[in-house]
């Protein structure tokens, strides 16, 4: 590497919220090569895993402008570049702040010019489509290209755009009808945005070159004042205001409201520096203090499999670990002098023998700038597990009303207390009862049950270890100087959940499994009352076993005489098969009887053979199983859901349970001319959930064709979304159609100076 050269760290799992999560240092390698070998040269850090998008950068402590870095449109703008439009020598133009009293003009990247002086050189057909919100044309020619591209690279039909002819694909390419070429940058005009006031009464702009159809409006993007990702205010946030997006890729939309906003690398630096000029050769360094861990920390994991919540890493705060054997915090560069440390004030730093410098920054730590979707959003989305749950894990059934009935097995029948329950004069009389007869149905559990008992210590088994894996108690005890660390602020319940250790998480599985316990308990005593109301007011099973087959050959003899002994003969041919079988099928439909008359059985003392208790115990599991299968979900539902959103921890289990497939999300970036780094972070609210194969995709250009490369397909992609509405299968909304921005991060080439 060069000494100029700048690094970005790609890695699958993002330490710096794992570890924060769970209270770990795992880092220790990675830090060794981030301030040793690299010594600053990190400037940003990519990771997975975690299913959302989210920026941490770096704030000092009691550095002016410490806030700016999470308002774009506040920083200050280095040497003429913008915070959202571009920088020094980049392609993109800078994007002026817009005017309250006339609309804004924004100058156009060159891409974008490009595109419309080729569709402008077709007449009016050629930009026809070119609206604000119109549906890309699959299958007459249209094509969703490589936005962004430089001018050398083929250039695509953009978004919203329809084809000026039929060789408008070949215009599109850099070559004109006759193989000309396409006019140099310096002659592309640029155009203004498109006000709605101007296009609802028509009096649009015109393209450079004659053509008609108005322009492809630009939404603003609103950055909040408050952080990105709804913690803390900052020291000095700036008020709200709005910029409009540059218009690198047509019909993309910036994000608004609070939980998204973008920012740049060199707003906490030292004011009126340049990060770089124009040819790529970067200024001498100016002398001051910098940071050698990456300024930024970026999760962009938003094309997994469902989604993270961000609502449970928004508020996470953290320091960079001192470590003396990795190197320092800080470093400086003076007129041939060097210093180092890690910004602790009157502490030694602890390398090489070196005394503490005075002027070394007092500090800083890593906070949330932006984050898709926003905590609000994830918070919603969490909610789900109150209702949504059972629907989303049906198979979760099978465990929950297994658990349920071997819970209450070994205590069937309860014959205690249930009578004085019905026979109670009030309200408040029955509930006490009822409440009496639940604590003596525990107490049996635990004092004479055998299956139960095993079945209730599994169930805390499970609890505890599943608390465990959430993360509840995960960083131990603290003492109260460790509270005062930026790692422990935060919302109190979700930092107080993973503090404690094993009693935290022996207090939570406590309380989870009391919960089913006391729901198993509560849905067998209302399915006894219901057995004692019929045995009581409908005379259930008093006549004993199989009256139903009684009822039936009592009719069968007064209505159908038999005087030839027919039915006897049948019996004797079949062996009894014949009677036997109408018993049983009528036994297997009179499960009421069969569990009223063994309760009966069971209350007098008496024993049942073994397929009078196949049938009670099967007959009780089936209406058992219609009760415990909802209620299960529902607490299970419900402790996750309390879990997530107010203590913050199980984000794992919540929403995979959810299994959420919006919110996706991929990053865009572009190396300026000037060695300066724009990070744009694209997201899609939500997913098509119906394809089909475009049948554009097998014809002549198309993806399908063996003869035509992948980057020059008209169609590149196969699939195409679908909407059944009414019994017809529509196209639907494309994703790109969709795609806005909701971050947006720019990275000098020369680190900035703290102090």
């Amino acid at each position: 590497m060069a000494p100029t050269d700048q690094a970005i760290l790609i890695m699958h799992c993002p330490r710096w919220l794992v570890d924060w999560f769970w209270g770990t240092d795992t880092a220790n390698n990675l830090r060794h090569l981030v301030r040793g070998p690299l010594r600053g040269r990190a400037r940003l850090a990519v990771a997975g895993d975690l299913h959302f998008y989210m920026r941490h950068s770096f704030q000092p402590y009691d550095a002016p402008g410490a806030s700016s870095s999470l308002v774009p449109s506040a920083a200050s703008t280095p040497a003429g570049g913008s915070p959202v439009g571009g920088s020094p020598g980049s392609s993109r133009a800078p994007t002026p702040r817009p005017d309250a009293s006339a609309p804004a003009g924004v100058s156009p990247t060159a891409v974008q010019a490009r595109i419309m002086a080729h569709l402008s050189a077709g007449g009016a057909g050629g930009a026809a489509g070119v609206r604000h919100g119109m549906q890309p044309p699959f299958g007459n020619g249209g094509s969703l290209g490589a936005h962004g591209r430089s001018p050398s690279a083929p250039s695509l039909l953009p978004v919203g755009a329809a084809p000026g002819g039929a060789n408008a694909a070949q215009r599109l390419e850099g070559r004109g009808p006759a193989g000309g070429t396409p006019p140099p940058r310096e002659t592309l005009t640029p155009f203004a945005a498109v006000s709605e006031e101007a296009e609802a009464s028509g009096d649009t702009p015109r393209f450079p070159s004659g053509g008609s159809g108005p322009l492809p409006a630009l939404t603003p993007l609103h950055v909040p004042a408050r952080g990105g990702c709804g913690g803390d205010a900052s020291p000095s946030a700036a008020s709200t205001s709005s910029v409009l997006t540059s218009s690198w890729w047509p019909e993309l939309r910036m994000a608004a409201g609070e939980g998204q906003g973008g920012g740049g690398s060199g707003a906490w630096g030292r004011p009126g520096t340049t990060p770089g000029t124009a040819g790529g050769t970067p200024p001498a360094p100016e002398a001051g203090w910098r940071l050698t861990d990456p300024e930024h920390l970026l999760v962009s994991g938003s094309g997994g499999a469902f989604l993270h919540p961000t609502h449970a890493f928004s508020y996470a705060r953290f320091r960079p670990p001192r470590d003396a054997a990795a190197g320092p915090l800080f470093v400086c560069d003076r007129a041939g002098t060097s210093g180092e440390g890690f910004g602790r004030p009157g502490a030694s730093s602890g390398l090489r023998g070196r005394s503490p410098d005075p002027s070394c920054p007092p500090g800083g730590e890593y906070r949330c700038a932006a984050a898709y979707p926003s905590a609000q959003q994830s918070e919603s989305i969490g909610r789900r597990n109150l209702h949504m749950f059972r629907n989303m894990n049906t198979r979760f059934d099978v465990i929950g009303g297994a658990l349920y009935y071997l819970l209450v097995v070994s205590v069937l029948p309860r014959c205690r207390h249930l009578a004085a329950v019905l026979e109670a004069p009030d309200w408040g009389t029955g509930l006490s009862l009822l409440l009496g007869a639940a604590a003596d149905t525990v107490g049996d559990i635990f004092l004479e049950s055998y299956v139960s008992l095993l079945a209730l210590l599994c169930m805390a088994a499970l609890a505890l270890g599943f608390a465990a894996t959430g993360g509840i108690g995960a960083k131990g005890d603290a003492t109260a100087a460790d509270r005062q660390r930026p790692e422990f602020k935060g919302r109190g319940l979700a930092v107080r959940a993973r503090l404690g250790g094993f009693t935290t998480r022996f207090l939570f599985a406590s309380l989870h499994c009391a919960a089913h316990v006391c729901c198993a308990v509560f849905l067998l005593l209302l399915l006894e009352l219901g057995i004692e109301t019929v045995i009581r007011h409908e005379q259930l099973g008093r006549e004993g076993y199989h009256s139903l087959y009684k009822w039936y050959r009592q009719y069968e003899a007064a209505h159908f005489p038999d005087p030839a002994d027919m039915r006897g003969a049948a019996e004797r041919w079949t062996l009894g098969l014949y009677p036997g079988a109408i018993k049983w099928a009528m036994a297997a439909f009179d499960a009421p009887e069969a569990i009223a008359v063994s309760r009966d059985l069971l209350c007098a003392g008496r024993e049942l053979n073994r397929l009078q208790a196949l049938g009670y115990y099967g007959g009780v599991l089936a209406y058992y199983w219609l009760l415990a299968t909802p209620t299960v979900a529902l607490v299970f539902g419900a402790y996750l859901y309390i879990c997530v959103n107010w203590f913050g921890v199980h984000y794992d289990e919540a929403f995979s349970s959810l299994q959420v497939p919006d919110h996706k999300g991929f990053l865009r970036m572009h190396i300026t001319p000037a060695g300066d780094l724009e990070i744009f972070s694209l997201g899609l609210d939500t997913v098509p959930r119906a394809w089909r194969e475009d049948p554009a995709w097998r014809a002549p250009g198309g993806g399908g064709d063996a003869g035509v490369p992948g980057w020059r397909a008209r169609h590149p992609s196969r699939w195409v979304p679908v909407e059944v509405r009414g019994g017809y299968t529509l196209r639907g909304t494309p994703p790109e159609a969709a795609l806005k921005v909701v971050d947006y991060l720019h990275v000098p080439r020369q680190r900035p100076v703290i102090v």
